[in-house]
């Protein structure tokens, strides 16, 4: 997001405040002048108008709460909760522009696991803005760790995209796999970016898999599923899986029926083998070369840990 004004967007002047005085003379009539007053600045102060106020999981950040959400979290390393946070102006006209496109990003990110929602009111509450250098309503910044690979969103207002944003946010999290239940499941398959969704019991992932997400950054996203919960049992019957571990490929643009299953995985005894199996997919489905995969972690048999 570029740091100056825009026709569409707001800049943020540090030190300025706009106020607002209302005179009312109070005469005769003057109750019923002063309830209009109130009635009318009522209306004009309930969230019902307030932009980015439609999702029950959006989390709305202030002075108070701001750096503990976002920043105390990211001292747990790799567990820490992935956040994207819209900083915005409800008088903004970009702000505003972008609020359906962005809430349907949104929901896919939320129904896959892969982060939590921010919202800040940047003119209300400037310290936030402050803290990250905010210039220019909306801007949208992915928090992470570690902390120095927080990025803001290239395109958070002229030109915002729902299915570009959501591939962008994947795309910064490497060595994530993407938890799959029943609720989240069909969101993640039916999203256009090459994926491999694992069948595994108890979360079990194994070195070479590890290093595989790693290694294929920003080209595909994995998903994984933990094969002996009752609560897959859905899963398991769609993608047919009878026996674990198991992993699948989907292609760019492909669906669940055309989703191809790594043979022989339980038997395979090379991790070479598997990130052969693994690169050639993926060269397959982008029409690119890419460089060999090679593992990180001492060979060993099928999905040990």
């Amino acid at each position: 997001s570029s740091s100056h004004n825009t026709d569409s967007g707001r800049g943020i002047v540090e030190g300025t405040m706009v106020t607002a005085r209302l005179n009312v003379r109070v005469h005769r009539s003057g109750l019923m002048t002063v309830a209009a007053v109130l009635l009318c600045v009522f209306v004009l102060s309930s969230p019902a108008s307030a932009l980015f106020s439609s999702r029950p999981y959006f989390t709305y950040l202030n002075k108070d709460n701001y750096e503990k959400t976002i920043y105390t979290n990211q001292t747990l390393g790799s567990k820490a909760p992935i956040w994207v946070v819209v900083f915005m102006d409800n008088s903004c006209p970009a702000c505003k522009s972008i609020e359906n496109s962005f809430n349907a990003a949104a929901d896919q990110l939320v129904a896959m696991g892969a982060a939590n929602i921010g919202i800040v009111d940047a003119v209300t509450f400037p310290k936030p803005a402050a803290i990250e250098a905010i210039r220019h309503v909306p801007t949208i910044k992915l928090f992470h760790t570690p902390s120095a690979l927080n990025e803001v969103y290239p395109n958070s207002d002229n030109g915002f995209k729902a299915p570009e944003f959501l591939h962008w946010v994947l795309r910064k999290l490497p060595g994530r796999f993407l938890h799959l239940t029943p609720s989240n499941f069909d969101a993640f398959a039916s999203n256009q970016v090459p994926r491999f969704i694992l069948f595994s019991d108890k979360w079990l992932v194994s070195g070479v898999l590890r290093s595989a997400s790693l290694h294929t950054e920003g080209m595909c996203h994995w998903g994984i599923v933990e094969s002996s919960s009752a609560n897959s049992k859905p899963i398991l019957e769609k993608m047919g899986v009878v026996k674990t571990p198991a992993l699948f490929f989907i292609g760019h643009n492909g669906t669940l029926e055309d989703a191809e299953l790594l043979p022989g995985i339980v038997s395979i005894t090379r991790n070479a083998d598997m990130m052969s199996w693994i690169r050639h997919r993926i060269v397959r489905s982008e029409g690119k070369e890419i460089e060999p995969l090679k593992p990180t972690s001492p060979a060993g048999r099928g999905m040990s840990t």
